[in-house]
């Protein structure tokens, strides 16, 4: 089955995009939501929920996480998804109110379950932490964050996620150089959105080998260098998004060869 895990909220078929997250997508076989009155939890889990303080009120210490808002659990009380979808909907009943929190702050080595993570528009701040690659979503299809106020540069640990299906980072702050070496495991992936960012260099040349890939969007960064010969490879895409760039030179020839776009 396929799962996502999201902090983005369209899938960049239409545009503009109005609503925007962080998804990862996983294929799991226990997606089932535990029965009311389950207690399953572990100590480590428990602890890591409670110290990240992305949940506050007496339930965080009286009640199951699984019970948690945004929280749902399998059968067997693992977290497989976390799912807190913006501000308006966190502040409603004044339960989750993530302003001001970072992303770095929940330890994901401790939700090896972990299935779908959506924090669309949630106001987090800070850096993407390297553990969220080493660690967390080896099995994971779909990752997705925009809008959550992401800064500094993409951990290399994400291309550990060799099952990933789609990575969404647009609408934030991050910077630097992609690493050269990031999409060399994403295999599956069909989704690429890192529009509206401040990434610079080329584009890196291990993109060319996702020959899966229906959506490259990388518009609005401060990207350079030439559109490599190698686009040609992407017989899969759809749609390709490279404007407001500092892109020069010819377009490659191969590039009409992209019967799909």
């Amino acid at each position: 089955m396929l799962i996502t895990l999201r902090f983005h909220a369209c899938y960049f078929l239409d545009y503009p995009c109005k609503s925007f997250s962080l998804r990862i997508n996983f294929t799991d076989t226990s997606t089932a939501r535990p029965k009311p009155g389950d207690d399953l939890q572990e100590p480590r889990v428990l602890q890591s929920l409670q110290r990240s303080g992305w949940w506050k009120g007496e339930y965080v210490y009286n009640s199951s996480y699984c019970k948690w808002p945004g929280i749902t659990c399998n059968h067997a009380g693992h977290v497989i998804e976390i799912m807190i979808i913006s501000p308006e909907d966190c502040d409603r009943n004044g339960e989750l109110v993530l302003q001001n929190r970072t992303l770095a702050k929940l330890n994901f080595s401790c939700l090896p379950d972990l299935l779908r993570l959506h924090m669309r528009g949630t106001r987090l701040l800070g850096i993407i932490p390297e553990h969220i690659g080493t660690l967390l979503f080896r099995s994971s299809t779909h990752l997705t964050s925009a809008r959550i106020i992401l800064l500094g540069q993409l951990p290399l640990s994400l291309a550990n996620l060799s099952q990933l299906v789609g990575l969404s980072l647009s609408f934030n702050q991050l910077s630097g150089f992609i690493p050269q070496e990031l999409g060399s495991k994403w295999k599956n992936l069909v989704l690429l959105d890192m529009r509206s960012n401040h990434f610079q260099g080329p584009i890196p040349l291990s993109f060319l080998s996702l020959t899966n890939l229906r959506y490259l969007l990388h518009c609005n960064n401060m990207i350079n260098g030439s559109i490599p010969v190698g686009i040609g490879n992407l017989k899969n895409l759809k749609t390709l998004s490279l404007f407001e760039n500092n892109l020069i030179g010819p377009l490659p020839s191969s590039l009409f060869q992209l019967k799909k776009l």
